[in-house]
């Protein structure tokens, strides 16, 4: 399984648990970092961001996600409306 993980949590401050195989953190505080393969590992999301749009257009079909998990811990919103896989909200 594939996740996108959204969060506006500091990353320096905060330890994403292992949620899916395969699976990408975005948000305000996260940078766009890949693997050695080139594989998304995180992407960062403008502070406020509330369309997801450009965030997701590096992400390549054999990395779109199955599912899609929101981590809100503040008031960052995301536009999640553009996906059409499950999602799980998580306060």
């Amino acid at each position: 399984m594939r996740a996108l993980i959204l969060s506006d949590s500091p990353a320096d401050r905060v330890s994403i648990p292992k949620i899916a195989d395969e699976q990408i953190v975005a948000g305000p505080d996260w940078p766009d970092a890949q693997d050695i393969e080139g594989r998304w590992l995180s992407l960062r999301a403008p502070t406020g961001i509330n369309d997801l749009d450009l965030v997701l257009s590096k992400i390549p079909d054999e990395q779109w996600p199955d599912q899609i998990i929101y981590l809100r811990d503040s008031a960052v919103a995301f536009d999640c409306q553009i996906f059409d896989v499950p999602m799980v909200a998580c306060a």
